[in-house]
């Protein structure tokens, strides 16, 4: 049984309250006071609201609670494993969040390249960059939504009618032979 839930629990019964009294006075329900009691999971906001509440000194339930952590380390043979454990899988995190930052920058260069291929294209069939710029306040071409790759914006470009769907594949070769070229 936890130090801490004995000395909350005399305290209660002592003031003839009961722990669903106080779980509800700290704003909580009475079984996660009790599971971050014998879980070791208790916040400090917790423990300095229950000091409040029953007017113990929060010392007094803080040692209670560092005696038992100290307990745990002490007599869990598997103590250190578990802080390695946890450092390894610190360093995994940190490691993937490395990663998934080079992804989305990856990624955000690919959009950037597929813009600026729309871009060209629009530019060498007669489409000036204002129009480019402005394509949300000029009525030359609307959108049904904001393309970010090549495919969407040829759908939009052919739906509009505006361009042939000739002068897309005359382009989309164009560009697949110059980077057969540069392999």
């Amino acid at each position: 049984m936890s130090k801490l839930y004995e000395t909350i629990k005399t305290d209660l019964d002592a003031k003839q309250r009961s722990f669903t009294w106080l779980a509800e006075k700290i704003g909580m329900s009475r079984q996660g006071l009790k599971a971050s009691i014998f879980n070791n999971t208790i916040r400090m906001d917790m423990v300095k609201n229950i000091s409040g509440v029953l007017n113990i000194p929060i010392y007094d339930l803080l040692s209670q609670i560092f005696e038992e952590l100290g307990a745990i380390l002490e007599n869990d043979p598997n103590g250190q494993l578990q802080l390695d454990e946890l450092r390894k899988i610190n360093q995994e995190l940190e490691s993937q969040i490395k990663e998934d930052a080079k992804q989305i920058q990856l990624l955000k260069d690919e959009q950037l390249k597929d813009k600026k291929i729309i871009v060209d294209f629009l530019l060498g069939h007669g489409v000036s960059k204002n129009q480019i710029m402005n394509r949300r306040e000029d009525q030359w071409l609307k959108y049904d939504t904001d393309f970010n790759d090549i495919e969407s914006m040829l759908k939009e470009l052919v739906k509009s009618k505006m361009f042939p769907k000739e002068k897309f594949l005359n382009y989309l070769d164009k560009i697949i032979e110059e980077a057969k070229s540069q392999k």
